[in-house]
């Protein structure tokens, strides 16, 4: 009868096991524990979701604060490619003798790009007292308000105006 009892409760065990924390049953069951991006980003920006049954199956609708009513994942892929975009300030200058000039500011990267008789340099920012100042050593443009001035090599400073 020992034995008997010693593999009932060995057989107990075993049993037991199967319903550990750790089963297959058992992960089934639990929530992962992350929302739905989409959703989320329907209720960070101020929106109320609502979801709709369709034909293709459920769909998830933001109602955002000015009354537009967008699908969830359409709204969050928009707003990551708004998000992957560089800020840009682009600038056209009038200079002396009627020369023009643009120059984009990446407002971010700390970084610009001046676009002078069909050709494009790329200059980095500078620290600077007062205005800014963009440089790649031999080209600089430093600047004030709507003033630019352009100073290439040892060639004479060429004064120019934001249009």
């Amino acid at each position: 009868m020992k034995h008997y009892l010693i593999l009932v409760a060995t057989g107990s065990a075993v049993l037991a096991g199967c319903a550990a924390p750790g089963s297959q049953e058992n992960l089934a069951a639990s929530p992962i524990g992350m929302a739905n991006p989409a959703a989320q980003h329907c209720v960070d920006v101020g929106g109320t979701l609502r979801i709709e049954d369709g034909a293709a199956g459920q769909v998830g609708m933001c109602q955002l604060p000015d009354g537009t009513e967008v699908e969830e994942w359409a709204l969050f892929r928009q707003s990551q490619q708004a998000a992957a975009q560089p800020r840009t300030n682009v600038v056209d200058y009038r200079c002396d003798h009627g020369q023009g000039m643009r120059v984009t500011y990446f407002v971010d990267a700390e970084r610009a790009v001046l676009e002078r008789d069909g050709m494009a340099i790329e200059l980095v920012q500078q620290p600077s007292a007062s205005g800014f100042i963009y440089s790649n050593g031999p080209n600089t443009i430093r600047g004030k308000g709507d003033a630019l001035t352009l100073e290439i090599g040892r060639m004479v400073p060429i004064q120019c105006q934001a249009e």
